[in-house]
């Protein structure tokens, strides 16, 4: 797990502005977590306000997803995402989200729209 908060509307570690692209985690109880691995990152909870992927630069959202071989979250869900971010205090304007379905072993590119 990545320690990280996010601050003035960036995610920051003790290193500053975030950059890459981790898995994420907002638990049930609202709690934020970035790392590797949504099931360990969420204590194996049974489910989960928000499971997928984070791009980041300098600590800027530039790419949310719903990619998370565990929770599989829909599309329905997915839209979800925007709000649980905003209400956590992340500035998200110009990033996209990005909403993938599983067809079979295959992950296929359902929607990306750009976040105002």
């Amino acid at each position: 797990m990545v320690g990280s908060k996010i601050v003035d509307g960036l995610f920051v570690s003790k290193y500053g502005g975030m950059t890459g692209t981790y898995d994420i985690v907002v638990t049930m109880e609202g709690y934020l977590k970035l790392g590797t691995g949504h099931y360990y990152l969420s204590n194996s909870a049974p489910e989960v306000m928000l499971a997928g992927t984070i791009e980041m630069y300098k600590g800027k959202v530039k790419d949310i997803t719903n990619l998370s071989g565990h929770y599989l979250p829909n599309a329905e869900q997915t839209k979800n995402y925007i709000r649980i971010l905003n209400d956590l205090g992340a500035r998200l304007s110009g990033a996209t989200l990005s909403i993938y379905k599983v067809e079979g072993n295959k992950k296929v590119l359902e929607s990306r729209e750009k976040i105002d």
